[in-house]
């Protein structure tokens, strides 16, 4: 391998793929990906075949050097996730260190993004943020993760699935009733939708009639429509 891009794919709606995107997944040698179903799924839609897919180990350190071995015989070689960007809450950092490590060049190759989607439709005033992630399973966890966040006073950033978004709700209603939140459910699908919510009660209450999808949420801890300051 004597190159590595690290492609950002859709999040929902193949056509939000890039030019550039689209191009260096025609031109690649090899695509490295965490679901090569997922994979196949977008090559087929771009029109793309007989591109060989290595499949990258999520969490598994020891697993990388055989990828590095599968990709040794090919030239420009590129990374994806199943959806959005490789490395932000998403598998791929393993697999850029390695690169880096051996002298391989990375380049970024931007696009899709849930956390910079969702705030571009979210009508707070977002000066500077934290990026949560998805938080810890546990409530105990995940609610002293909020808290340590929160205590700087900015915007939280976090993802949600259909398995804990009422978790997240509790947490918020039992700690931080005053929280205003800005939710964006199954962005860029067929059934996206955005919400805004004042309280803790009120988003509590959407949460539980929500049993299918992907969240992405922006928590304001200090209420109030411009994170920071005071509605007017």
């Amino acid at each position: 391998m004597n190159e590595l891009n690290v492609i950002a794919t859709p999040i929902g709606n193949l056509a939000d793929i890039t030019v550039r995107a689209s191009e260096l997944l025609k031109r690649s040698d090899a695509i490295i990906c965490e679901s090569s179903e997922k994979t196949k799924k977008l090559l087929f839609a771009l029109g793309i075949k007989g591109k060989p897919l290595i499949n990258y180990p999520s969490d598994n350190e020891g697993r990388v050097s055989s990828v590095f071995r599968a990709a040794e015989v090919r030239d420009m070689c590129v990374l994806v996730s199943s959806a959005g960007t490789p490395g932000v809450s998403d598998p791929g950092h393993l697999i850029v260190r390695e690169a880096r490590r051996r002298g391989i060049p990375v380049f970024p190759v931007p696009g899709p993004h849930a956390p910079g989607a969702c705030l571009s439709v979210c009508p707070f005033k977002i000066k500077e943020y934290i990026f949560a992630g998805f938080l810890p399973r546990g409530f105990s966890a995940a609610a002293a993760v909020l808290k340590k966040y929160f205590t700087l006073g900015v915007p939280v950033v976090a993802f949600a699935t259909k398995r804990n978004i009422e978790r997240v709700s509790r947490i918020l209603k039992e700690y931080f009733p005053r929280t205003s939140v800005f939710a964006g459910r199954e962005m860029t699908k067929k059934f996206e939708e955005y919400a805004l919510f004042d309280d803790a009660d009120s988003f509590s209450a959407w949460a539980s009639s929500k049993k299918l999808g992907e969240f992405t949420l922006v928590l304001n801890p200090r209420g109030g429509l411009e994170a920071g300051e005071e509605i007017k």
